[in-house]
């Protein structure tokens, strides 16, 4: 026996040297297929020595294989105390003094819960009780052939160092290189880097026991485990063309969809090499609406065995809704079943706006809507970028305008805050009744919710009762507490995270409250044993777990960790999941603006002027009447100044009044020059003013100046272009310039 077991293993060791080149995390044969490793070992294989149970080198290996197939199972029987006599097969007869196998986390467990392969990490308690080398090597070889006649791996861990005397250090040593030797390719070196010269563990590595690896050691036995690629070994490609859809991975995207969803499909050939073109259709069914979208590619040149590529496509989730996903190779192979992957995923859509102006007058009110999709929400803002938010709701009351104004309106999908969470921890040891913990808000939140790992299945009555600050020295005191909520679940099966309401806990920035979450009597929680507090911030919380708490507060166990995920929300998040965009929508100020033109002079008897100030929906003159035009004779009004005005509306009955000057002289039949004709400046001045007039015209001989009251307050005649008024009170003034054919009149304004 001893001979068919070294023969095997050498065999073994061989075809894994010949056939593994790669990492299993870089195999995409391994995706396609699961495996289920055991592990048999003493405390070290039980979790000893981290920190927590997550930095254990079989549980780090555990969630090593399952990034790469969620399917695959790592069974930890690995019992602290442990020597390799117990974990032999169950038909074994331990010699006179030695213990007998324990047939529920023996090899012969290990076979019958259906192993693939097997981990052994024995490291220190053969020794520590007086079993030589010999004995353990002996053992060693028992189990390998036990587990080579119903094909099955197995792979053998070397002791590690421990602080030992002298002689059982020596063991020790011995016990590594036998494994080495022996087993080759299938040993795997649990020493190497660990121990000092002498053979005792590294301070850096040393959880503080002398007996057991801290982290980092942990850390060190994952790597060596990880390198063996055992996974890679253990698969054995298929003989004949066998190509499979491995994976895919979509690109970051809104939960609400987007326009160009980026979709990567790893194709893999599980069988021989192959040269032949590899067809992949894909097809995208938004099961809500019915539209359907293809995307067709191919592989040129077929793929080696045991290679993988990518086929990268898009398609639009845009509008949103469940999509089935469906990806298929068209090719004839020997094994159709893993030709085709079909996957699911829910997208919310983009909301959409439909935004109604409103019109109204001056300093009237405006009521101005954006429409959106039930569920969605309307948010307003005066500017298309300042991030202050002047209302909400689909509708929005714009009044004291008095000139148009652009607002906006944003439409969008998903909560107005945001969402967060943090984990504590996935592996567990300890199952209780309670549990209590800290929480420290850096910011204001809400507690939403958690999940928690329950060891009890069915239904289940969970209490959550709450107080401010810490629940240290409280832990037992039921009057420190209030019952914040109660909430009824049900768990399916014991391990499972299971959402648990906390009607939603309000914490102000720098609160800290303590929970307890307490079950019925005779339900139980996971947890796991801690040596020392841990606490677990991000930027808005902190958890700082706490005690193991029986029911009704009767005894308490610190420090202990809760398997749990806090949910929350915090802050103002505008656009939500998704949104619009702003799009403007126009509160419109209607503000008719009727122009009679400038003030005007008029020769007595001679002239009418026909007054016009624009199309308008209805008049009101100064005289009452309500034409659209209004005609001044000149011999019907007084000499000097005369006001005119007219009051005007438009359709929304909004109004707004013109008026105008006009100036009656004696003329004598004088003509009046148009503007373009004369020029007078600078306007205002400070008295000293300065006409031209076009070349053709004579100038002007004399002037008049008339105040706003019609009196005349200067007049002379003139012998240049310039007019020196400087001797008049700043104001406003009508300039009258003349001569014997013709007369200009001009407002002008002086300063001083």
């Amino acid at each position: 026996m001893r001979f068919k077991t070294l023969l095997f293993t050498f065999i073994f060791s061989s075809f894994l040297f010949n056939y593994s080149s790669a990492q299993d995390e870089t195999n995409p044969c391994l995706k396609a297929q699961e495996f289920h490793i055991v592990v048999l070992g003493s405390s070290t294989a039980a979790g000893a020595g981290p920190s927590s149970s997550d930095s254990t080198w079989v549980n780090r290996y555990r969630n090593f294989l399952q990034s790469i197939n969620a399917n695959n199972q790592v069974t930890n029987l690995a019992i602290g105390g442990t020597n390799t006599y117990q974990i032999m097969p169950s038909w074994f007869v331990p010699p006179v003094g030695r213990p007998s196998p324990n047939p529920t986390n023996n090899l012969t467990q290990a076979i019958a819960l259906g192993a693939d392969a097997v981990i052994i990490n024995m490291p220190s308690n053969d020794a520590a009780g007086g079993i030589g080398t010999n004995e353990q090597m002996f053992n060693f070889h028992t189990m390998v052939s036990s587990a080579d006649s119903v094909n099955i791996p197995v792979w053998i861990c070397t002791t590690q160092p421990r602080v030992f005397n002298p002689g059982n250090i020596q063991i020790q040593i011995e016990v590594r290189d036998s494994i080495l030797s022996a087993f080759g390719n299938m040993a795997i070196d649990f020493w190497t880097g660990l121990a000092d010269t002498s053979g005792l563990p590294l301070s850096i590595y040393d959880s503080g026991d002398g007996v057991h690896l801290n982290d980092a050691g942990h850390n060190i036995f994952f790597n060596r485990v990880k390198d063996k690629i055992i996974l890679s070994n253990l698969f054995v490609p298929s003989s004949s063309f066998d190509i499979a859809t491995l994976d895919y991975t979509l690109g970051s995207v809104s939960v609400c969809g987007d326009s160009l969803t980026t979709l990567k499909t790893v194709i893999g050939n599980i069988g021989p090499d192959s040269a032949i073109t590899i067809a992949v259709q894909i097809e995208v069914t938004n099961i809500d609406s019915g539209t359907v979208q293809f995307y067709v590619d191919s592989i040129n040149g077929g793929l080696n065995s045991c290679s993988s590529d990518t086929i990268t496509s898009s398609f639009s989730s845009y509008e949103g809704g469940e999509f089935q996903i469906k990806l298929f190779i068209d090719a004839v192979d020997s094994n159709l079943t893993n030709d085709t992957l079909v996957f699911f995923e829910s997208y919310t859509g983009h909301p959409t706006i439909n935004t109604v102006g409103d019109s109204a007058c001056a300093l009237d009110t405006l009521s101005l809507i954006a429409n959106v999709n039930p569920g969605d929400t309307v948010l307003w803002y005066d500017s298309p970028t300042d991030s202050i938010v002047i209302a909400g709701g689909s509708s929005f009351v714009a009044s004291g305008l008095s000139s148009s104004t652009t607002y906006y309106a944003e439409g969008v999908r998903g909560d107005l805050f945001y969402k967060n969470s943090i984990f504590t921890r996935e592996q567990t040891g300890i199952n209780f009744n309670g549990y209590m913990f800290d929480v420290f808000a850096s910011t204001d939140l809400v507690i939403d919710s958690m999940d928690v790992k329950f060891n009890s299945s069915g239904p289940q009555i969970v209490e959550l009762y709450t107080k401010s600050g810490s629940h240290l020295g409280f832990d037992t005191l039921p009057s420190a507490w209030t019952l914040w909520h109660t909430d009824s679940i049900i768990v399916d099966s014991a391990d499972q995270f299971v959402a648990v309401d906390l009607n939603a806990l309000n914490m102000n920035a720098n609160d800290s409250i303590a929970i307890y979450i307490q079950l019925q009597n005779g339900s139980q929680l996971s947890y796991q044993w801690m040596s020392n507090p841990v606490t677990r911030t991000n930027n808005e919380i902190s958890l700082i777990n706490g005690s193991g708490v029986s029911h009704n507060f009767n005894s308490s166990f610190y420090p202990r960790d809760l398997a749990y995920e806090l949910y929350y929300h915090h802050g103002f998040n505008p656009t939500g999941d998704c949104s619009t965009g702003r799009v403007p929508v126009d509160a419109i100020i209607s503000a008719p603006m009727p122009d009679l033109g400038n003030d005007t002079a008029m020769c007595s008897g001679y002239d009418f002027l026909t007054l016009y100030p624009g199309n308008f929906f209805a008049y009101i003159w100064s005289s009452g009447t309500s034409a659209s035009t209004f005609t001044i004779p000149s011999n019907y009004y007084p000499i000097g100044f005369n006001d005119f005005y007219v009051t005007v509306f438009d359709s929304l009955g909004c109004s707004a009044r013109d008026s105008i000057v006009v100036n009656i002289l004696l003329c004598s039949g004088l003509s009046e020059l148009e503007a373009n004709q004369v020029s007078v400046y600078p306007i205002p001045s400070n008295g000293l003013l300065h006409y031209s007039i076009q070349s053709l015209k004579t100038d002007f001989t004399d002037f008049m100046v008339y105040n706003l009251s019609g009196e005349v307050v200067a007049e002379n005649s003139l012998n240049t272009k310039a007019i020196d008024l400087s001797n008049l009170d700043a104001g406003a003034y009508f300039l009258v310039l003349y001569n014997e054919d013709y007369y200009y009149q001009q407002k002008v304004t002086i300063v001083h």
